[in-house]
């Protein structure tokens, strides 16, 4: 394991160069498992000491080594796939629900087309008011005679 200083003296360029470069991909995806803190200091291990002379060097794409390359490939697809089936499961499952709903609409829609046929069917009630009884007109001309 060695320090960025280290590594950067080894090469003949500065830290910040060396940082610089391990912060853009590509070769940031591929330092991931080869880097570590220790006491706050950046360790890199061998093979990532590698990958970084490689890339100032040669000045080509930065590989992984072929057998952690596979590894890294696989886990990603298996999680990938994994992540396919389960979104799929749970759009199978809101198909159903929504399939659900929509018989529900279909039935309530009915219902009500029927409850107002049924209204429109009935004839409406008439209510009708009470009048207060009017005296009769003989009655009238009695109490107006008997006034005088």
């Amino acid at each position: 394991m060695k320090t960025i200083r280290q590594i950067a003296e080894e090469i003949g360029v500065s830290k910040q160069a060396i940082f610089y470069r391990i912060k853009k991909p590509p070769l940031s995806y591929a330092l991931q498992s080869f880097a570590s803190k220790e006491n706050g200091v950046l360790t890199i291990s061998f093979d990532g000491e590698k990958l970084i002379k490689q890339a100032f060097f040669n000045n080509d794409t930065v590989k992984q080594p072929s057998k952690e390359n596979a590894l890294f490939d696989d886990a990603i697809v298996n999680i990938l796939c994994n992540t396919v089936d389960c979104l799929k499961a749970q759009l199978e499952t809101k198909d159903r629900q929504l399939y659900e709903k929509d018989k529900q609409i279909i039935e309530l829609t009915a219902t009500i087309r029927i409850q107002a046929g049924n209204a429109k069917r009935k004839p409406p009630t008439k209510t009708y008011k009470r009048r207060a009884s009017q005296p009769k007109s003989s009655a009238i001309k009695r109490l107006i005679k008997y006034s005088k």
